[in-house]
């Protein structure tokens, strides 16, 4: 009996110590694999690192070769500007510019009230040929101001501004305050009103934020304006009824003025029939008998030159 007992107790203490043995080996395993996982991560993030760095000195080294070329190019580039404009002083003989422009200043009037009626029939021939609508006055005011420019000697124009150009052709000339021409796509008349926008932006015109905010207005009224056609077929329409309201109004008071001899040239008003009391001597005044000529008598005394009849909508 105990005999067996010593046995099954040394047998329970191999178990107990065999279990020790194989639990201790797995901590052992444990911190083993544990310690080879940090060195493996520690690994990797030093050729992570390393990589890292490697990509930035390429990155510096090319940023620095492409710095290079550009400069090599700018120079070589200005040295060219240099040799052609050697190469055009010796081939051209100098050129006086005030000497040319000395005897233009002296046939040209200061007042420019003798030229300006002939730029305005070409104007009015150029506006009738180009088509209707808004671009007849847009160009006809960027030649006045390239003509007044020319003539005055100024410095070179500079490229005009989108507010600029919104303000000069404001809602008369929709087209031209975008830029775009007649019969745009869609896509062009979108990315044309989206460059405007970006350029009038009051935020990005510091110091001009007042003229900037209304030219704003008025891109965002021609984009409504020119996306809508029954819209904008209105609007031509008001604008044209506008031009011959204010024609009719000028032809009106030039007759007026006519009749009672208030004339622009700036004579006193006298009464029709009367002498001026500034007219030449030897001159014979309006009604005077003596100053009829036959093509006057055949078209009788109570005939009056015609003038435009009012638009349509005084009748209205």
């Amino acid at each position: 009996m105990r005999e067996r007992i010593a046995v099954q107790s040394a047998r329970l203490k191999e178990e107990q110590t065999t279990a020790r043995n194989r639990e201790k080996a797995t901590r052992e395993r444990a911190r083993r694999m544990a310690q080879l996982a940090a060195q493996h991560t520690a690994e990797e993030n030093a050729r992570r690192e390393a990589q890292r760095e490697e990509a930035r000195r390429n990155i510096a080294s090319r940023r620095a070769q492409l710095e290079d070329e550009a400069r090599h190019a700018r120079e070589a580039e200005m040295r060219a500007r240099v040799a052609a404009a050697k190469f055009q002083s010796k081939s051209e003989p100098p050129v006086d510019l005030r000497s040319k422009q000395q005897p233009c200043d002296e046939a040209l009037p200061t007042g420019s009230s003798k030229q300006q009626p002939r730029e305005e029939g070409a104007f009015k021939a150029g506006s009738s040929c180009g088509g209707g609508g808004g671009g007849g006055n847009s160009s006809r005011a960027e030649f006045l101001a390239d003509w007044a420019h020319d003539v005055t000697g100024g410095s070179p124009r500079g490229p005009e501004s989108a507010i600029d150009r919104a303000l000069r052709c404001g809602l008369n000339d929709v087209h031209g305050a975008l830029g775009v021409s007649r019969g745009c796509q869609e896509h062009a008349l979108h990315k044309a009103w989206r460059r405007a926008c970006l350029e009038v932006h009051p935020d990005r015109n510091f110091g001009n934020e007042e003229a900037a905010a209304r030219a704003q207005q008025i891109v965002n009224a021609a984009h409504d304006l020119l996306k809508d056609p029954t819209k904008l077929r209105a609007h031509e329409t008001h604008v044209r009824e506008e031009a011959a309201k204010a024609e009719y109004a000028k032809s009106s008071r030039a007759r007026s003025a006519y009749h009672t001899g208030n004339y622009q040239s700036g004579t006193p008003g006298t009464a029709r029939g009367m002498r001026s009391a500034r007219a030449r001597p030897g001159t014979r005044a309006r009604g005077d008998p003596r100053r009829q000529t036959a093509a006057s008598t055949a078209r009788g005394k109570g005939s009056h030159p015609r003038y435009p009849v009012p638009p349509f909508s005084q009748h209205v």
